[in-house]
């Protein structure tokens, strides 16, 4: 089985070694043979739709190690007989995973004290303060 990896920055090594023991591995950031691409793993930079199945006819799996879905195509994979694969319905692993909450604190305190406003702004030469003193958590409540 020819397998692509489409997003390898950050792949497992340890996966890579396994995919590699039993099939041709692929990397997307290198030459492979787009035609032959049995299976592809993708994660959430690209969409994958019917024109990343025209380069790649033989597909048979589309597979994502993550719970949303919204960058595949699933109705046009499903008419295809391109089987996805991923961890959608699979929560329970998720409440050891603190990356998502932690990402979520800081943008949310990024825009309760206006720094994306206030970047911008420093960035076009300016330094005005007042426009982005923002507001402070101490005595109130988050939900």
């Amino acid at each position: 089985m020819d397998i692509l990896i489409n997003e390898p920055d950050g792949f497992p090594q340890e996966c890579l070694a396994l995919l590699a023991a039993g099939h041709n591995v692929y990397l997307a950031t290198s030459p492979y043979p787009a035609r032959t691409i049995d299976a592809v793993f993708i994660r959430l930079r690209d969409r994958i739709a019917a024109d990343f199945h025209q380069r790649h006819p033989q597909l048979k799996f589309v597979i994502s190690p993550t719970t949303g879905l919204n960058h595949i195509d699933l109705k046009y994979f499903k008419e295809c007989g391109v089987k996805v694969i991923s961890l959608k319905g699979h929560t329970e692993f998720l409440a050891s995973v603190h990356a998502t909450a932690e990402h979520t604190l800081a943008l949310t305190l990024c825009l309760i004290r206006k720094l994306p406003d206030a970047l911008t702004s420093v960035r076009s030469g300016k330094w005005i303060r007042d426009p982005f003193k923002g507001r402070e958590l101490f005595g109130k409540t988050v939900f």
